[in-house]
């Protein structure tokens, strides 16, 4: 059956697991720059807002007002998983990664690889605020009425690490109604990053049509992976967020001290 949010027309791009990059878009023919490569509506993506409208989420929104866009989001992703078939977001869920290689899942010696960076200490810390966020919304389900208790039942500190890396990593950073909005949208988070090209220059929100739009920021070959821009995003970051760096990476720097 077909997805929700596909298009009636042939995709100029599927699904392809690159041997460099591992899961991303091959191109079915030639594509020139500036052609719609994908277009997702907004009613599919998953939002901050959605999430609050949530009837299942909306006691505990109402127990904690202040819980951020990014745990609630997390949450609604835990409870539309436990559905299973069920969901209506089956589909995008089943697409999503299964685990993650970024930092919040390395072992302690693992970052020790990293030790004496910067890095090892933004590791560190965003370790430290995820957890925080686990035990906020926990207390936050746990204030909620007895029937929305249930939400977390058999969901581990780990599942909840999957949720929040999915939420952080995966999202678009658009404007929408003029306003900064994150959207999780299927399909689109399959796409991987090039460096090389320039940033913001691969998708945006187009207001009209209400949907997320990604386009080629340049010619491609039939059989090419297509690409997007995550942004000016250096190696150190990649790694913290998605658990990735690239081998020459011209956002890449080092931090020089001086003192």
């Amino acid at each position: 059956a077909r997805c929700p949010w596909m298009p009636l027309f042939p995709p100029l791009v599927v699904e392809h697991d690159f041997k460099e990059t591992g899961r991303g878009y091959r191109c079915v023919r030639d594509i020139i720059q500036g052609e719609e490569l994908l277009a997702i509506p907004l009613e599919e993506c998953w939002t901050a807002a959605d999430a609050r409208a949530a009837v299942q989420l909306k006691p505990v929104i109402d127990a904690d007002p202040e819980l951020s866009d990014v745990n609630v989001t997390a949450l609604h992703l835990l409870v539309e998983r436990a559905k299973g078939p069920q969901s209506t977001r089956w589909a995008h869920l089943q697409q999503l990664p299964i685990e993650y290689d970024s930092t919040l899942f390395w072992s302690t010696q693992q970052l020790q690889e990293i030790e004496g960076s910067p890095w090892h200490e933004l590791a560190t810390r965003f370790a430290e605020e995820a957890r925080q966020d686990w035990a906020t919304l926990r207390e936050a389900v746990a204030r909620a009425t007895p029937e929305s208790r249930v939400l977390l039942d058999g969901i581990s500190e780990r599942d909840y690490l999957w949720a929040y890396t999915t939420v952080k990593s995966r999202t678009a950073e658009v404007l929408v109604d003029g306003e900064k909005a994150s959207l999780l949208a299927p399909d689109f988070d399959m796409f991987n990053h090039c460096d090389a090209l320039k940033p913001g220059s691969t998708h945006f929100f187009d207001e009209p049509r209400r949907a997320l739009v990604v386009s080629a920021a340049r010619d491609y070959v039939e059989g090419e992976q297509a690409f997007i821009s995550y942004g000016t995003a250096s190696n150190g970051s990649l790694l913290l967020a998605g658990g990735f760096v690239l081998p020459s990476n011209r956002f890449d720097y080092v931090e020089c001290p001086l003192t």
